[in-house]
């Protein structure tokens, strides 16, 4: 599926009235940088709960031991990183676990 970026921060939007802070804080933030996973990460992916239809928060661990928490995944491919972390490829992962976070009822 291929979203324009107006399409993607509707979808933020609407996204914040349900997850509240974390997409509020992601909108103060400033610009992301979207980029497909990979068929091993959406594997992984597939075998977590959502935490809302069509959605995942997770923490990315990358190989130099960097934890970072509450990274949004739609489709559990496309994967939105925050822009001002240093890039990254997905080569870069170590691993992606669940957030913590409940998941939508």
């Amino acid at each position: 599926m291929v979203r324009s970026a107006q399409d993607n921060r509707v979808l933020q939007l609407l996204l914040t009235g349900i997850v509240g802070d974390l997409f509020r804080d992601a909108k103060q933030a400033g610009p992301i940088m979207q980029w497909f996973l990979g068929r091993r990460w959406t594997e992984r992916l597939c075998g977590l709960p959502e935490t809302g239809m069509g959605y995942h928060i997770v923490d990315v661990v990358l190989r130099n031991g960097e934890r970072v928490r509450n990274v949004l995944i739609f489709n559990a491919e496309e994967l939105e990183w925050p822009a001002q972390k240093r890039p990254i490829r997905p080569d870069d992962i170590l691993e992606i676990t669940d957030s913590g976070r409940e998941s939508a009822p």
